[in-house]
């Protein structure tokens, strides 16, 4: 066996032993220390969680394991922990009466870096300053007269990026 087929064979199998640990064992003390906090949910599987649950209309499927699991369900898409009801009474508090603690965004590496740290007013978590950028696009670029000196330009965008869209359609579909 040469020098390259044995570190290739090595870094496989402490991967494989990785990937293992991880979901088994790891997955043991995980499921055990936080038995109480997360709702239910159905099983998921190690990489994608429950993404090949969802089929072409995503809403009747959650709507169906809230059916299946109760008021509150915990899904795993990917890498991102959701919690998804259906139940009106849960998401008026949520919309409600809890909205300071729903409504922040999460300071993601793109919009670290894209977006100014954070710091513009798509991207803003809920405060003071998020408050502040909304009340000056409110006043000072989003007003009627305002909007309205910038529909040609937004005619023209849009008549671009149609033409774009049926160039590739043609060509590539």
């Amino acid at each position: 066996m040469d020098l390259a087929t044995f570190i290739s064979t090595l870094l496989l199998s402490a991967l494989a032993s990785k990937i293992i640990w991880h979901w088994f064992i790891g997955r043991y003390f995980t499921l055990h220390k936080n038995k109480n906090l997360l709702p239910p949910g159905p099983p998921r599987w190690p990489i994608v969680g429950n993404l090949l649950q969802l089929r072409k209309l995503p809403h009747r499927d959650f709507a169906s394991l809230c059916d299946k699991y109760g008021p509150l369900v915990y899904l795993k898409l990917g890498n991102i922990d959701a919690i998804t009801t259906n139940d009106p009474e849960i998401i008026r508090e949520i919309l409600l009466r809890q909205d300071d603690v729903f409504a922040s965004r999460p300071n993601t590496l793109a919009a670290i870096h894209l977006a100014y740290g954070c710091g513009d007013v798509a991207l803003a978590p809920l405060g003071p300053h998020w408050k502040r950028m909304r009340r000056i696009c409110m006043e000072h670029l989003l007003t009627t007269k305002r909007l309205e000196s910038f529909s040609m330009h937004r005619q023209d965008e849009a008549q671009q990026l149609l033409g774009i869209y049926i160039f590739l359609s043609c060509h590539f579909l």
